[in-house]
């Protein structure tokens, strides 16, 4: 954010001044600057004037806009107000693991073993087993278990729409995190181990999505030296979900009798009983 929109920002966040009200004033602002010296340097008098066309503002935050001008100014007309810098509060996101090597990047890729898959949507970093996992942004433990090609996993919730998932860890090195656990970016949450089926050497796989979406690990962490693929996944978090669904009901139906295609035939619900009118 840039000028006077990240002023709006801090306006809203320090004084309480609408982002709307703010830029009703800096309309005025410039208006009146036009008026009186059609330049893009403000005067302390323009400043006091735009502030005075806003109606409903208290004393402080009259003093806030006119101070927000200038922060250098003295003898503020309206008072005393602190007018802070602005500060995205975005958290930048750290590695993992300290000290590793990227060994599988994000997006197409040879299958490392047998089973694996050939569209990684992760990123692997070797390491020696052991090796500290720490939790790239603060966030909240959403999950925790054992699968069956990843290994002893964590899975934290970081709040903005990204989720991090860390694969294949030691055994026993995830035993202090619980779900619901509130982590610290930094905290150690596992270590590097060689857990899983399609687990090739101790390594770290670090899965991130946003918004339910895979997205490359090396667009969110600094990374080791390489930067990001520049591969786009069209695969969600819930794709393994659809995938076993359709494995379910393509083995239910090798396992059925060839009966009528009717709809009207159904004889079971499998999930409830409900009537389903027929469209006129």
């Amino acid at each position: 954010l840039k000028d006077w929109v990240a002023k709006a920002y801090m306006a809203d966040k320090e004084a309480d001044i609408a982002p709307g009200v703010y830029a009703l004033y800096r309309v005025a602002l410039q208006t009146i600057n036009a008026q009186a010296s059609s330049d893009d340097y403000y005067s302390q008098d323009e400043v006091k004037a735009a502030v005075n066309t806003i109606p409903g503002l208290t004393q402080y935050q009259k003093a806030y806009l006119w101070q927000s001008a200038n922060k250098k100014w003295k003898k503020n007309p309206f008072g005393s107000a602190t007018v802070g810098e602005y500060q995205s509060g975005v958290q930048q996101a750290i590695n993992p693991v300290e000290s590793g090597t990227q060994t599988s990047a994000f997006g197409p890729r040879e299958a490392p073993t047998a089973g694996a898959s050939t569209w990684h949507d992760g990123l692997d970093i070797a390491a020696s087993e052991g090796e500290p996992v720490k939790a790239i942004l603060s966030g909240k433990v959403v999950a925790k278990d054992y699968d069956y090609g990843g290994g002893y996993y964590v899975k934290i919730d970081h709040g903005d729409g990204r989720v991090s998932t860390y694969m294949h860890m030691q055994p026993g090195s995830t035993d202090g995190i619980n779900v619901g656990d509130e982590i610290k970016q930094g905290q150690q949450i596992g270590a590097v181990g060689n857990t899983g089926e399609y687990s090739t050497g101790p390594h770290l796989d670090i899965r991130i999505t946003k918004d339910g979406k895979y997205i490359d690990p090396l667009t969110v962490i600094p990374g080791y030296g390489v930067g990001p693929s520049g591969y786009v996944s069209g695969n969600t978090a819930s794709s393994s979900a659809v995938a076993s669904g359709v494995a379910a009901a393509q083995a239910a139906k090798s396992s059925s009798s060839s009966g009528s295609k009717k709809k009207s035939g159904y004889s079971s619900n499998p999930f409830d009983s409900f009537v389903v009118f027929k469209g006129l």
